[in-house]
C-alpha cells in the first residue's frame, strides 16, 4: 500500500499512523534510512536486528555455543603461545 507524506521544513516527514502502528513504532524510536538503487528504505531497529540475526545464523549450527567458542579460542591461544615459545628457543 502506498501512502503520501509531505516533506516539511528541515526535511521532516511524518510517518503515517497506520504504518507506525503496523510496525510497532513509537515516539523516540530510532530508524535507519537507507538509499538503495535510487529508492529509500526505512528500517526499524527490530527489522535491523532480525536481519543481523539471520546473517549470523548462516554461520552457526545448533550445537554452537559460547562455551564451544571459548574452548576453541583457548586452544588457539595455547597453540599460538607454543609456536612463539618454540620460535624463541631456536634463537
Amino acid at each position: 500500500m502506498d501512502y503520501r507524506a509531505e516533506i516539511q521544513k528541515g526535511g521532516r516527514v511524518t510517518i503515517p499512523s497506520v504504518i507506525r502502528k503496523k510496525l510497532n513504532m513509537a515516539e523516540g524510536d530510532i530508524v535507519t534510512i537507507r538509499e538503495e538503487n535510487g529508492d529509500i528504505r526505512l528500517i526499524t531497529q527490530s527489522q535491523a536486528l532480525a536481519h543481523a540475526r539471520s546473517l549470523a545464523n548462516q554461520y552457526l549450527t545448533h550445537d554452537d555455543s559460547v562455551d564451544d567458542f571459548l574452548r576453541w579460542r583457548k586452544e588457539e591461544a595455547t597453540a599460538e603461545e607454543d609456536k612463539m615459545n618454540r620460535s624463541l628457543e631456536t634463537k
